[in-house]
């Protein structure tokens, strides 16, 4: 069966990694090829037969095949020497997930930016802002309490915005900013 045939889902861009994530997870749910995707890759048995071991090897392939022909052309650099599907996932994830500070400004200037296109429906339009928000989880929040403060609140925005990925949440910015308009209140 060709790839185009058993895969009914739009190909990783730079536009759609949520929606390819799971797809392609449900793809080799389907498959039966999901255990190679897991954090700890599986392991034959010291006793397993040749046959066993060719088998074996031949659904790890299938697996990393099946991620990388649902990658969009321009795109496969990304797991170009990858030689494990589960590595191949994880490399497609440091490349989209919204981890760095410079990702989520980059998703949250695209949510922003948003625009009801000739082509869209009300379905499309909607999916693409509820995507896009989905994207930016509770860092929109943290940001947006950043985002219009006076000039006066410059330094605090800077320290907050020093903060590690797993400190910068809406929770730990709304007390540091509510203490430091304390400090200024008589």
């Amino acid at each position: 069966m060709a790839f185009a045939e058993s895969c009914n889902f739009e190909k990783l861009n730079s536009d759609n990694y949520k929606q390819w994530k799971f797809n392609i997870k449900m793809q080799l749910l389907n498959l039966g090829l999901i255990e190679f995707v897991d954090k700890q890759e599986p392991v034959l048995d010291a006793e397993a037969t040749e046959a066993d071991k060719h088998n074996f090897e031949l659904r790890k392939a299938k697996a990393l095949s099946t991620i990388c022909l649902s990658i969009d052309e321009n795109l496969k650099s990304i797991v170009y020497n990858i030689d494990s599907p589960a590595a191949a996932l994880q490399e497609i994830e440091n490349v989209f997930e919204p981890r760095s500070r410079a990702r989520i400004g980059a998703l949250r200037t695209k949510f922003l930016n948003i625009l009801f296109l000739l082509s869209d429906t009300i379905s499309s339009y909607i999916g693409k802002i509820s995507q896009t928000a989905k994207d930016l989880e509770n860092d929109e929040i943290a940001y947006q309490m950043l985002a219009n403060l006076p000039r006066s609140y410059d330094n605090i925005v800077m320290q907050l915005y020093q903060l590690d990925d797993k400190n910068f949440t809406s929770l730990n910015v709304r007390k540091s900013l509510l203490a430091e308009y304390d400090s200024y209140s008589p």
